[in-house]
């Protein structure tokens, strides 16, 4: 029955006082409105091995599915000082959800069933219209090791 769920894979990293959680989602919901966002990440994007931001611009291919509009994903728009509105995302390690982004996956993962990992298949209910609306913060609060062991890093799923 919760309406705003707190998701956190085990390689985050705490930056700043995750205390600053709640007053982000009290800014996010005043500026977009509370059923304006789905996702909203703790911190600006994946990093690199040298601590640089590497930005999403794509969707991974799937069998069954393909986007109504890719350019959808490249989307990157900073809407205040403490946020800009994505269209994609590698990673999850640290993100709030809404019930509207968890019943949006879960509607998508009933149609088309898991491909891909989970942070590489909840991007795509943008793809099929149904205005995925994610944020990721500017200044991190949370975020994830740099150089963590990823299982995408080498992943079991792939033939060998």
């Amino acid at each position: 029955g919760y309406e705003t769920i707190w998701v956190m894979e085990d390689d985050i990293e705490v930056i700043r006082s995750p205390m600053l959680i709640s007053d982000y989602i009290d800014k996010l919901d005043a500026l977009v409105g509370k059923g304006g966002w789905d996702i909203l990440f703790t911190d600006r994007d994946m990093k690199t091995k040298t601590g640089e931001y590497h930005p999403c611009y794509w969707h991974a291919k799937r069998p069954n599915f393909t986007p109504w509009n890719s350019a959808i994903f490249a989307q990157r728009e900073t809407v205040s000082p403490d946020f800009q509105k994505i269209g994609a995302r590698w990673g999850s390690h640290s993100m709030i959800l809404r019930r509207s982004g968890m019943e949006k996956i879960l509607d998508f993962i009933k149609v088309y069933r898991i491909f891909f990992p989970y942070d590489m298949d909840f991007i795509f209910p943008a793809g099929i219209d149904w205005d995925m609306q994610m944020y990721t913060l500017l200044d991190d609060v949370m975020s994830h090791q740099i150089d963590s062991i990823s299982d995408n890093g080498g992943p079991s799923y792939l033939p060998k």
